[in-house]
């Protein structure tokens, strides 16, 4: 997707600027901590989601033929919740810089960078992610009265996927039960949710 705008620039991302340090969210600047850009900067993101949140996603039924079309049907979109407790912060070379946002909507959140060259730039411009569980600097959050952080590497990602497959596979199960039903019952008819 070519945005041509900062991460941060909508109401989804959650940035730290090189230019003045700054913290940016839905467009909107505010001073926030050091400025940085130099070859060689390491910068940290700290996050923090308290227990009870739950992924936004589109969760994805199954398919439907819809005036000879083949369609999936989406499952509509709850609108999240604040997180009370959830924040994000920011290190630059292994210097916290602060929370830069709390409370935010609970959701799925990546790791991304905005890179941008000047227009007589003939030489590219290049980031590298960082998962863990080495680091470069040790990440913050003891001192915040928090639990201890974990780098992304260490998450069970495995449950979570185990959980969406199960989720799914409940979901088609349901449509398909629909299904036979409908078959059963009212031939010619399908029913949709």
């Amino acid at each position: 997707m070519d945005l041509k705008a900062p991460v941060g620039f909508d109401i989804f991302g959650f940035g730290y600027r090189d230019v003045e340090g700054s913290k940016l969210h839905e467009g909107r600047r505010e001073s926030y901590g050091e400025s940085y850009g130099k070859e060689g900067d390491v910068i940290g993101l700290w996050i923090y989601l308290p227990d009870g949140g739950k992924p936004i996603e589109p969760r994805y039924l199954d398919w439907v033929r819809f005036k000879g079309q083949w369609m999936q049907l989406e499952e509509q979109e709850e609108k999240p919740r604040r997180m009370q407790g959830s924040m994000i912060g920011f290190s630059k070379n292994g210097k916290f810089q602060g929370v830069a946002f709390r409370d935010f909507a609970e959701g799925t959140y990546y790791a991304c960078a905005s890179l941008f060259t000047l227009p007589d730039q003939d030489e590219g411009a290049s980031v590298s992610f960082n998962f863990g569980p080495y680091f470069s600097f040790p990440p913050p959050g003891s001192d915040l009265g928090l639990p201890p952080p974990r780098p992304l590497s260490d998450l069970d990602v495995s449950a979570r996927k185990e959980r969406s497959n199960l989720r799914a596979w409940k979901d088609k199960g349901e449509v398909r039960k629909k299904e036979e039903g409908a078959e059963k019952g009212n031939k010619g008819q399908e029913e949709v949710d």
